[in-house]
């Protein structure tokens, strides 16, 4: 994960087949080291947090799990991102990553990027 840039794994998130019968699913190997995004990353990120593009889920290959990603974005792989950076986590987190947010969510990480950027 480490060798991946975070702007060009946004990039393979992005679901190729929109249709929700369709299952979108990206396996990834291994974690990100904890500095694997930079500020001007966290910047890009920061502004696709309202995206409502489709997007795939990330399994992890350990995971047995196939989550479905009809509901998935790259808004919330985006704030997914962030959360990961904001608690110094390794990429990913979790066993697979095809979470929803809400507005409130939305409303936090803009807040918390105003406050970080003073």
């Amino acid at each position: 994960m480490s060798k991946i840039s975070v702007l060009d794994f946004l990039k393979e998130l992005k679901a190729e087949d929109t249709m929700d019968t369709e299952l979108n699913v990206l396996t990834t190997m291994g974690q990100s080291g904890e500095n694997w995004i930079t500020e001007s990353e966290l910047e890009f990120l920061v502004s696709q947090i309202e995206s409502k593009e489709k997007a795939k889920c990330v399994t992890r290959v350990i995971s047995s799990f196939i989550p479905d990603s009809k509901n998935m974005t790259i808004g919330n792989h985006a704030i997914s991102i962030i959360e990961v950076y904001r608690k110094k986590e390794a990429y990913p987190n979790e066993l697979y990553i095809c979470s929803s947010y809400d507005d409130h969510k939305v409303v936090e990480l803009k807040d918390w990027w105003k406050s970080k950027k003073k």
